[in-house]
């Protein structure tokens, strides 16, 4: 199965932002003076875990798209509980294992969320995000079309 270009897109995106935001995380530690390789370690295994549970989240949501839709809530749920386990294993192998920070092994797992709610302050001109009108039901995109009914 070839990977949608729109999942490695996203993919790498939310990638590029965890590994900002574990620069930043690692800059956080060095200021308060507890930088050490523990830290950097769990950093980066938590990191690698955040990136590659998004990743395989969109490998699911590429695969549930031809399917009927009770087909697609059993196969969402089984990948969101296949990934809360994998990242549980990633914790706990940085943590009890290698002897990494827990900290440092467990925030990046948020990363992802932070790098999709900025998401459509870096999305273009492409594709208009649809905002909603005061006392309106309706959704508009930015030009005041109807979003409902894009053709």
């Amino acid at each position: 199965m070839e990977i949608d270009s729109q999942v490695k897109k996203e993919s790498l995106y939310v990638l590029c932002w965890c590994c900002g935001l574990c620069a930043v995380m690692l800059a956080v530690y060095a200021l308060l003076g507890m930088l050490s390789g523990s830290v950097i370690g769990g950093a980066l295994v938590g990191t690698f875990a955040a990136a590659a549970n998004f990743f395989l989240m969109g490998l699911t949501i590429q695969r549930c798209i031809s399917l009927e839709q009770e087909q697609i809530k059993k196969k969402v749920r089984r990948s969101q509980g296949l990934r809360l386990i994998f990242q549980l294993a990633a914790v706990v192998l940085s943590v009890k294992v290698l002897g990494f920070d827990l900290f440092a092994s467990v925030i990046p797992l948020l990363f992802p969320r932070i790098a999709v709610m900025f998401r459509p302050a870096f999305k273009g001109l492409d594709a208009p995000v649809p905002v909603r009108e005061e006392g309106s039901g309706d959704s508009k995109d930015t030009e005041g079309n109807d979003s409902d009914n894009e053709e």
